[in-house]
């Protein structure tokens, strides 16, 4: 239970632009998983799918293929200002994702309980450079 929440974790982490060193072990019966949201953010399914196959997790391209089901439930994102230049432009952003997710079989049965959980990350700009500066952060949120 706590190492799914734990691989969660790290799996939402890619969303603010961490990147995963190496594989981390999932259980079996995430051999092939279906990832389910029904969030209007495209990039938390799209960056969980990423991180799953980065880990060796075949994704499945339909619900009927899939071993396991990842059903994010909630996923909510939040950018905030934490310092400005003279000008007042944004110099510093903290970037965080809050995620609740539950494991499903094949036929719903719940193998892993909803869980939350929350990644932060900080993203230093270059305020030197507008046009790149606006880019990450849109890239990053």
């Amino acid at each position: 239970m706590l190492r799914l929440a734990a691989t969660f974790l790290l799996l939402s982490i890619t969303a603010c632009g961490f990147q995963l060193r190496g594989a981390y072990p999932l259980p079996e019966s995430m051999e092939q998983t279906w990832v389910q949201y029904g969030g209007s953010d495209t990039a938390i399914r799209r960056e969980t799918v990423r991180a799953l196959s980065l880990n060796d997790v075949r994704v499945a391209s339909s619900q009927a293929d899939a071993t396991a089901i990842l059903d994010i439930q909630q996923a909510t994102t939040r950018r905030e200002i934490l310092s400005r230049d003279r000008q007042g432009r944004p110099q510093e952003y903290n970037l965080a994702v809050d995620i609740s997710f539950r494991l499903l079989d094949v036929e719903g049965t719940e193998l892993q309980e909803s869980q939350q959980v929350s990644a932060a990350t900080v993203l230093a700009l270059d305020t030197t450079n507008p046009t790149a500066t606006r880019s990450e952060v849109e890239a990053a949120t």
